[in-house]
């Protein structure tokens, strides 16, 4: 054996103590295995290279040696020996163990540690930083580290890494990082320089932590408190934690300093605090403090504090005394709320509350708080009490209970169950029972008062003496519901009794009827006796009526006329009703005693009954109808509505809807009949005549719907367009010569059209519009309408005269007008009812009566038409009595108004048997051969002998 100087170092034994010594005396304990195997593979003539493993020093410790052992052959090449060069590795193991740890420590770290080179490059990439990235090593080891990142995030990296390769460290630096996944990470970046042994640098090395869920929490956290403030600044609530000593530390919220007037510090002590409040209410804030300190419990109180400013502030404060687990005092935790507002709201209501209780004291209502619960009591009642309800407050007050006896008993236990239900009457009017047994009306205003439960615990209110507003209204009831001549339900009423009727009625299976009664003729004995005697027999009438009355049935005057109504309730069969009209007839035979003389008065009566399905309306409309066919069939008797009259109403109805649906489609037209001159002999004007030609009905007669369109007044707009169409045509022969010019055109106006307000005026700026000569208009009223109402028509007729038309009364001898009435009449034109006409052939008396009338009106200034003229003897006499006009079917029948111009042009001369007044037949004059003329033609011839 040989051993070097350098085995001596490495080793530790001498070569003089190693040589003869079996080499296994280095070899551990657990190698010899390895040594044995070492050995076979040299004996066999093999080599071991560079086998790094352990041996033993003299002194018993292990040494990391690395051996490189050959064979040592003879010269037959068996091995006879080995050769060992043994080098101490123990330095480079340690060395590679550390950097293992450190590898292992940073590959296991939580936070991403990356390593760069200068061209920022990944030369390492730990577990941690997949976790943060979502990049495993493979993908990012030799990847520019860049390339992960865009816009702020990739500018931010390269910053960094500038500074960090430059030698610069940078510490905890947060930002923000882009994920695989592309959702945002905020992160904590550390970067250090890495060196090289000889000092240069190398590379960048970077610490990532993730802070996102910390930044979170830390906002979430700033929120909190910025809630928390904000709603301490909302509530002016603010908070503070300090010990009882004064010279104890004192930690205040922002509001708390808001509140106090005191800019924000961290220096405070308690002694600030008491610093702070009004003197006059320190002792007793002290004291409270003082007492809750020593019993450990919480205290609250309102005292008043003074800022630095001067001003004063209301504040509540509670707080809590938190003492350790001996019970020694640890510090107090409070709050402390500025109540300012509150306090000077609530000094208000107490201000408010003296002022109105002392109004409620003066005034004339009464005004009252009751308590319910939890036992009834009156708190508050005002003077008033006594006038209103008898009783003084102090008796109120005293017997709580003599709220009952101020409402009617059947009502007193259900008004005690609204009250505790909360269902008080909130408004409205009462009757209530005074001390002394009177009633009197009240209007009260209730309001129920609850408890923190929400229970109702009492009723407070204002009650007002209402009695003579109370009989106001009554009265003003009873008016609006009554006739005010008579006292009778008016038409309101009635109808509201019929509709109750006809409710009772379809319940018990019983027909109700509806008697129409319409005094006969009562309208001339108004205007010849007076209203006021008019008015005392409609009040005697309504007497009687209701004293010959059922006791279940209703008398009522109907529209303020001479119209009575009696509901008849609860009859079994249709029959009852003629009864009942029977013997309300039979009590018109007695006469009626007005102002001491005997008034004799008939009535007619319209009679209608019905049940189930009926209406009001209808039951009036039809006992209406039936009415007015009792006075046509003579008076002084009752109809009962049929099926008749039901056909007629229903014919009306039709014959209404159509005229509306006429004015709009032009179904309506103008036809005139000439009116000829027996002076002039010839064709002066002519009468306007109204048709309707019905798309469905044909011609329909003027005396089939006038009527109707009066009733419905549908005549108005009618008369309108019939006077248009008069001026225009008038306007028309104004322009086509002389003859044409100097032609007359009457119009019928109707009773509703001279009741119009409007009628004169509009008539005035149609004439105006058209340029007409007003007196070549001429409009015919009825006789019988003018005498309907002879005061009022008189007046009408003299404001058509101021505007220049021409006047005439149509059908003059059938209504009861009087030489009286034509003198105050402005009128120009007397129209003979065609009946005169009728029988002038064939009565003398018919002739001088006619005669009279001519020469009567002839002297009154007004010309004389006749009317009807249908043969030559009609003609003849006409001649002979002073007539001044004609018109008839002998002259001429109605046309068109193209036929009518043609026909004035002409001059047609009548022969002498009707020629000139006076004069006798022409000598040698034979027959008058007449031929009936077509319309618009005449033809008229003399034969010789």
């Amino acid at each position: 054996m040989s051993w070097n100087p350098a085995a001596e170092r490495l080793y530790g034994w001498t070569a003089t103590e190693a040589i003869g010594q079996s080499i296994e005396m280095i070899v551990p304990e657990g190698l010899h295995e390895e040594f044995s195997m070492l050995s076979g593979r040299l004996a066999q003539g093999g080599r071991v290279d560079h086998l790094e493993t352990t041996r033993i020093r003299k002194d018993g410790s292990d040494v990391a040696v690395s051996l490189t052992i050959s064979p040592i052959c003879s010269s037959d090449g068996l091995a006879v020996g080995i050769s060992c060069i043994a080098r101490d590795v123990t330095d480079r193991q340690r060395s590679e163990q550390a950097r293992a740890q450190l590898a292992a420590i940073v590959e296991g770290a939580e936070d991403a540690i990356v390593s760069v080179d200068l061209r920022g490059y990944v030369t390492s990439w730990n577990q941690g930083a997949e976790r943060l990235y979502g990049y495993s090593a493979a993908e990012m080891v030799g990847r520019f580290y860049g390339e992960i990142m865009v816009g702020d995030a990739l500018e931010d990296f390269k910053r960094l890494f500038a500074k960090a390769a430059a030698g610069e460290r940078i510490s905890q630096h947060e930002t923000l990082r882009p994920r695989r996944d592309g959702t945002m990470i905020e992160i904590s970046v550390s970067l250090s320089p890495i060196f090289a042994p000889d000092g240069s640098i190398v590379g960048v090395s970077a610490i990532l932590h993730d802070i996102t869920e910390r930044r979170r929490r830390e906002r979430e956290l700033s929120a909190s408190r910025a809630l928390l403030e904000r709603t301490q600044r909302v509530g002016r609530i603010g908070g503070w934690i300090s010990g009882a000593a004064l010279d104890a530390p004192s930690t205040w919220t922002s509001e708390t300093f808001r509140i106090f007037g005191i800019a924000e510090r961290s220096n405070l002590t308690t002694a600030d605090f008491f610093a702070r409040v009004h003197p006059e209410d320190l002792p007793r804030v002290r004291a409270a403090q003082l007492s809750a300190i020593a019993r450990g419990d919480r205290f609250e109180h309102e005292y008043r504090i003074v800022r630095p400013d001067g001003t004063q502030r209301w504040v509540l404060e509670v707080a809590d005394v938190v003492a350790d687990g001996s019970g020694t005092l640890v510090e107090m935790t409070g709050v402390v709320q500025d109540i300012t507002d509150r306090h000077e709201a609530e000094e208000k209501v107490r201000g408010i509350e003296r002022r109105l209780r002392l109004l409620a004291e003066s005034s004339r209502d009464l005004i009252f708080h009751y308590r319910i619960l939890p036992d009834p009591a009156f708190e508050f009642v005002s003077p008033a009490s006594v006038a209103i309800t008898g009783y003084t407050p102090d008796e109120l007050y005293a017997q709580p209970d003599l709220i009952d006896r101020l409402v009617d008993p059947a009502e007193r236990g259900r008004r005690l169950e609204r009250m505790l239900s909360g269902q008080v009457e909130k408004a409205g009017d009462v009757e209530l029972v005074r001390k002394d047994g009177s009633s009197i009306w009240v209007g009260q205003r209730l309001n129920t008062v609850r408890g923190a439960s929400g229970q109702v615990i009492g009723v407070e209110g204002i009650i007002r003496d209402i009695s003579e507003q109370k009989a106001a209204e009554l009265r003003l009831e009873h008016e609006v519901l009554h006739d005010p001549l008579t006292g009778l339900p008016n038409r309101v009423l009635l109808m509201d009794r019929i509709e109750q009727g006809l409710s009772r009625g379809a319940r018990d299976h019983a027909l109700v009827a509806v008697l129409f009664v319409d005094l006969d003729r009562f309208k001339l004995f108004n205007d010849t006796r007076g209203h006021d005697r008019g008015d005392a027999v409609l009040m005697a009438v309504a007497k009687r009526l209701v004293e010959r009355s059922r006791g279940a049935d209703t008398v009522g005057r109907f529209s303020g006329r001479d119209e009575f109504v009696v509901v008849c309730e609860k009859l079994h069969v249709a029959t009852d009703a003629t009864k009942i009209a029977e013997h309300t007839l039979s009590s018109f035979s007695t006469p009626f005693e007005v102002d001491g003389e005997e008034v004799h008065v008939t009535a007619s009566i319209g009679i209608a009954t019905g049940g189930a399905g009926e209406s009001a309306d209808k039951l009036l409309r039809d006992a209406d109808l039936a009415m007015y066919r009792a006075k046509d069939r003579g008076r002084a008797r009752y109809e009962v509505f049929d099926d008749t009259l039901r056909a007629e109403a229903e014919r009306r109805s039709t014959v209404e809807a159509g005229l509306r649906r006429a004015l709009d489609n032009d179904e309506l037209a103008l036809v005139f009949q000439p009116v000829w001159s027996i002076a002039e002999e010839r064709f002066v004007g002519a009468e306007a005549l109204l048709r309707w030609h019905d798309p469905e009905r044909g011609t329909i007669s003027p005396a089939d719907f006038v009527p109707i369109a009066e009733e419905c007044g549908l005549i108005v707009p009618i008369g309108e367009w019939v006077l248009e169409r008069a001026c225009a045509l008038l306007a028309r022969w104004s322009r086509a010569g002389p003859r044409l010019a100097a032609c007359t055109l009457s119009v019928n106006v109707s009773a509703v059209q001279l009741r119009s307000r409007t009628f004169t005026q509009a008539l005035e700026q149609l004439i105006a519009a058209t340029s007409i000569e007003p007196k070549l208009l001429r409009l015919e009223i009825t006789e019988s309408v003018l005498m309907g109402d002879i005061d009022y028509f008189s007046t009408a007729l003299h404001r058509l005269q101021a505007i220049g038309a021409r006047l005439s009364i149509d059908d003059f001898g059938t209504g009861y007008s009087s030489l009286g009435h034509l003198r105050e009449l402005p009128v120009d034109f007397l129209k003979l009812d065609k009946s005169f006409t009728d029988s002038i052939t064939e009565s003398v008396k018919s002739q001088e009566l006619m005669r009279t009338v001519a020469q009567l009106s002839r002297a009154l200034s007004i010309a004389t038409v006749a009317e009807g003229v249908e043969t030559l003897e009609q003609a003849d006499v006409l001649n002979t009595l002073d007539v001044n006009l004609c018109q008839g079917f002998y002259f001429a029948r109605p046309i068109d108004a193209d036929g009518l111009s043609r026909m004035l042009k002409r001059v047609r001369r009548l022969p002498e048997t009707v020629g000139a007044r006076g004069s006798a037949p022409a000598a040698g004059g034979g027959r008058l051969t007449v031929a009936v003329p077509k319309p618009g033609q005449m033809a008229i011839t003399t034969l010789p002998n």
